[in-house]
């Protein structure tokens, strides 16, 4: 029985046998270079173990330690098998099947039989023959996203079962066992910087900056010529409408500040997944409560308009009331003769 995907017998065995210290390889630890084996013999049973000394994978170009998203980077691996001790049995090619994938850091263990959506990567397989020294190399390229992956070498190939009685004759013909080894590397992927909206910030930052300078300049000017004075613009600035104001501004200016934290670091980031779900309940609550503080502020900001405007409208009421006086007055006082 072949198992695919993340199948939990594999999960398991895998577990146990690291919890044992009976491997290490890059299921335990990423920087170890040692070859990993699923020895899946031809009665369908799985074991997995630390390959033998004459199963050998290594990089000769192995992937950068500086990897950006949407970078294309040509790797290239050998194979190397001593067919002395593993004698090949060629199905089409020596090796049917070889190639590169990456799975994300967050979903756990990566095997060669992972599938969508644990896989991150993966590249097109691979047949060939060993060359004259049992030896191969392997060129390909890859292209991650951004976040952390575990990128591993796929290579699969058969020997005898010769566990089986009469193995040359029974299963149909010879009885086979499948190898399936794997060395694997761990590489972060930063993500790639958007050069337009670099440029596009700096064009807003450098244009709003120009456009304070110049009002600060003109309200310098003003207060030099003595058109409006620093108590009275710092009056205006500081005056409850104007606060509230900025209050409103603040707030929504975090939260889209927030919203596009969220959009653009949290979310393309794989191994930030676990965080979406409780992210998404502080964003929707954080808009939540942004539009009851900006309606708070707008009632607040309402009430200071009208409050003002019977302000104006007392003054205006009373000065007008003066004035019929004053002017009553003025009428009842006669005019002296010259």
């Amino acid at each position: 029985m072949r198992h695919k995907g993340f199948g939990l017998p594999i999960q398991f065995l895998a577990l146990a046998l690291v919890a044992s210290g009976s491997i290490e390889c890059f299921l335990e630890n990423p920087l170890a270079t040692c070859e990993l084996c699923w020895v899946t013999t031809s009665g369908g049973f799985t074991t997995m173990s630390e390959c033998p000394s004459g199963v050998v994978i290594t990089w000769t170009h192995a992937p950068p330690d500086n990897l950006l998203e949407g970078d294309t980077w040509s790797v290239s691996y050998q194979i190397y098998v001593n067919q002395t001790q593993l004698p090949i049995v060629k199905n089409v090619k020596e090796i049917p099947h070889t190639n590169i994938k990456s799975c994300q850091a967050s979903v756990g263990a990566c095997t060669p039989f992972a599938v969508d959506p644990a896989l991150s990567m993966e590249t097109s397989p691979q047949s060939l023959n060993l060359g004259p020294n049992s030896t191969e190399e392997v060129h390909t390229a890859i292209s991650l996203k951004a976040g952390s992956h575990m990128i591993i070498v796929h290579a699969r190939f058969y020997v005898p079962d010769s566990d089986v009685v009469n193995y040359t004759v029974s299963c149909n013909g010879m009885c086979l066992k499948t190898y399936d080894v794997a060395i694997g590397t761990a590489r972060t992927v930063e993500k790639a910087t958007d050069p337009f909206a670099f440029t596009f910030a700096y064009t807003m930052a450098g244009g709003l900056g120009f456009i304070l300078l110049a009002i600060a300049g003109m309200i310098v000017y003003a207060v030099y010529v003595r058109r409006i004075s620093i108590e009275e613009i710092i009056a205006s600035m500081f005056s409850a409408s104007v606060v509230v104001f900025y209050s409103v501004v603040i707030s929504f200016a975090s939260q889209i500040t927030f919203t596009l934290t969220v959009s653009l670091v949290v979310l393309p980031d794989a191994s930030l997944g676990v965080l979406i779900p409780v992210t998404a309940v502080i964003l929707v609550t954080s808009w939540i409560a942004c539009i009851y503080s900006i309606y708070h502020h707008y009632k607040a900001f309402k009430m200071l308009h009208q409050k003002v405007e019977k302000e104006e409208k007392f003054f205006k009421n009373a000065f007008n009331s003066f004035y019929q006086k004053r002017k009553s007055r003025d009428r009842a006082i006669p005019k002296l003769s010259k």
